[in-house]
């Protein structure tokens, strides 16, 4: 979905979004509640916040989109503007339960582009 460059003397490596790439910022943009995210060449990292208590009811919860949801519509969404789907099936998620964890994984976002040759998903011609 891009290439990640610069990391020289002169810029921090970040990703050049391939037209892919751009389909899916897009729609990642649209998603209420994407808190962090980062297109990496060939897989994605994204914080979704769900807010229950601000949308929620008294006694009983409003319905909200879940989660599976929400990935299931973004894919369908990039892969009709693409003309096919760039996903794998499935998807890796985490409930992030506190702020220690959270902090973690915003380090870890952030952070993506510049170990990319060191994350498990590198491959030389992304």
């Amino acid at each position: 979905m891009g290439k990640v460059v610069g990391g020289d003397d002169f810029s921090a490596p970040y990703v050049h979004l391939s037209e892919y790439g751009k389909v899916a910022d897009k729609y990642i943009g649209r998603i209420q509640g994407i808190n962090k995210y980062v297109i990496m060449p060939n897989h994605i990292h994204m914080i979704i916040v769900i807010d229950n208590q601000e949308n929620g009811t008294m006694w009983a919860s409003s319905p909200t989109q879940s989660i599976p949801q929400m990935i299931k519509s973004l894919k369908t969404l990039i892969s009709k503007e693409i003309g096919f789907s760039i996903f794998q099936r499935s998807y890796y998620d985490h409930i992030i339960r506190n702020e220690k964890d959270y902090e973690r994984i915003c380090e870890y976002i952030d952070t993506n582009p510049m170990k990319w040759r060191e994350d498990e998903y590198y491959a030389e011609n992304s």
